[in-house]
């Protein structure tokens, strides 16, 4: 008795505290692998965007002229950049962090409709060109084009020192889980190819988990939170490089 008295004892002494401590990496993305944004400290991925524009600018300008109307608010694409199965491929934003970015923006934006592309109209070639011809297509005045790395840690915390009591076993939140994302986006005008500005949004969240609850739910809800977040923060500065658009 007095020995499990003890082990309580420690476990909540040590409880706030870290026993198993991960070995952090900083979450990287940068648009500089997909050649569209130069990033000094990171080379171009080999086999990344390649140097040939297959969409030529008369094309692009006829997409312009038949989709793209001026004046404000502006429609705006999104598309997110990806490394997959050693290729680098367009991706469509996922509908909850649509949604959280569009939520962010509000009616008063100068930005008006904000879409992604569906995925069969993705393009398969990752020059600027070709990502301009996708928003132009959508009538899209503004392209927004982005990367984003996750780390996740998953480890001991100082709660676990109560594991070998059966309360707490139970009870005692031993396990942390924790996701460090970083996203960089780009933002670039459809019908001249100009680069408007260049933002970039980190996010950490942890959650602590019991050992016998059923932790599925609140993963995966830690995992749509961090994301959903960073896509917030990122309306925000996507709205702040907008409004310096004259």
């Amino acid at each position: 008795m007095t020995r499990a008295l003890l082990v309580v004892w420690v476990g909540l002494l040590l409880g706030p505290g870290c026993s198993n401590p991960p070995s952090y990496r900083e979450a990287r993305a940068s648009l500089g692998d997909f050649g569209l944004v130069h990033d000094p400290q990171r080379e171009p991925t080999p086999g990344g965007t390649p140097a040939s524009q297959p969409v030529s600018e008369a094309q692009i300008q006829a997409q312009v002229r038949r989709h793209v109307r001026g004046g404000q608010p502006v429609r705006l694409t999104i598309l997110e950049l990806a490394d997959h199965a050693n290729d680098q491929v367009a991706r469509s934003i996922d509908d909850a962090d649509l949604t959280a970015f569009r939520q962010r923006l509000g009616s008063a934006s100068p930005l008006g409709v904000v879409e992604t592309p569906p995925e069969q109209r993705l393009p398969n070639d990752l020059s600027l060109a070709s990502l301009r011809h996708c928003a132009a297509r959508a009538g899209a005045g503004r392209l927004l084009v982005l990367t984003r790395a996750r780390e996740r840690y998953d480890y001991n915390n100082g709660w676990s020192n109560l594991y070998p009591t059966l309360v707490g076993w139970l009870i005692a939140p031993g396990n942390t889980l924790e996701i460090h994302s970083r996203l960089e986006a780009a933002l670039f005008d459809v019908p001249t190819g100009q680069l408007l500005g260049v933002t970039s949004v980190r996010r950490e969240d942890s959650v602590r988990l019991l050992p016998v609850a059923r932790n599925r739910e609140r993963m995966r809800a830690l995992v749509l939170t961090n994301s959903s977040t960073l896509f917030t923060i990122l309306a925000d500065k996507t709205l702040e490089m907008a409004k310096r658009i004259k």
